[in-house]
């Protein structure tokens, strides 16, 4: 379990603003960029002004870098702004903004800096690794128990409980080692190629004569959708029609056996590995 699975609930929160932003013409990579300077600006006057009172600041920051960040996904998916440079943006900023926020713990007294500096490369090298599943053939990976959203929630904990109780800045030397074990455990899991499970794709395809092809292509295709609770996968052209899903055979044998399928119809089958 990691916080990165309550996003889809925190997007839905963040679409208004998404559709407001893009709305004013504002772009993903422009927020992208904008979260990477707020979190340097923010480090600096941590790092400048090395004193528990401050970093009540670090929780309200690193919340907001979390909206941002969602936000310029959003952008990104939703509004049709992904590019290869907006992707070089987002992941390079995200180290960038962890080292930033991060690093001025070093300069509070009483902290266990040397466990701090390998949080940060092992926070690093987990990004690294879950960018690199990509060059395998595997997803981004984001799992593990300290991804980036994990991360911000212990350190703006820890930061909200010393600017209060700064007698806490010794927890440091119980709590830091123990986020290095669990970057360690997010490493293995990021490391191992997640195998795509292969599917057997069986696509059916009819041939429809007729003046009513048209509509008879539509009553399949409108049938394929409320059968499945989804869009089907369907190509549909004059007279023809194409399901490619993994169940799409079954559902135009029912078709036939039930003698839906419109007259004059004749079905041809092809099965493929995906």
């Amino acid at each position: 379990m990691t916080i990165y699975n309550l996003k889809p609930l925190f997007q839905n929160l963040l679409r208004p603003t998404v559709n407001f932003l893009q709305k004013y013409g504002i772009t993903a990579n422009q927020v992208t960029l904008s979260a990477m300077f707020l979190s340097i600006a923010v480090g600096l006057l941590l790092s400048l002004f090395p004193s528990t009172r401050f970093y009540w600041l670090l929780p309200i920051f690193l919340f907001i870098r979390m909206a941002l960040n969602a936000i310029d996904g959003m952008l990104a998916r939703e509004h049709h702004q992904k590019s290869h440079l907006g992707a070089i943006y987002n992941e390079l900023g995200d180290v960038i903004s962890d080292i930033a926020l991060y690093l001025p713990f070093c300069f509070l007294p009483n902290i266990n800096s040397v466990s701090l500096l390998v949080i940060l490369f092992l926070a690093v090298l987990t990004e690294f690794i879950g960018v690199l599943a990509q060059t395998v053939g595997a997803s981004r990976r984001y799992d593990g128990p300290m991804g980036k959203s994990d991360r911000a929630f212990v350190f703006g904990s820890y930061g909200l409980i010393i600017a209060f109780f700064p007698s806490a800045l010794s927890w440091s030397h119980y709590l830091f080692p123990l986020v290095i074990i669990l970057l360690l455990i997010t490493c293995y899991p990021r490391s191992r190629r997640k195998q795509k499970k292969p599917l057997l794709f069986f696509t059916g395809a009819m041939n429809i004569q007729g003046d009513s092809s048209i509509l008879s292509m539509n009553s399949v295709f409108l049938m394929y959708q409320c059968l499945h609770g989804m869009p089907a996968d369907m190509e549909k052209r004059q007279g023809h029609v194409v399901i490619a899903h993994q169940w799409g055979h079954l559902f135009m044998m029912l078709m036939n056996l039930f003698g839906l399928l419109p007259a004059n119809t004749t079905l041809r089958w092809k099965i493929s590995w995906s």
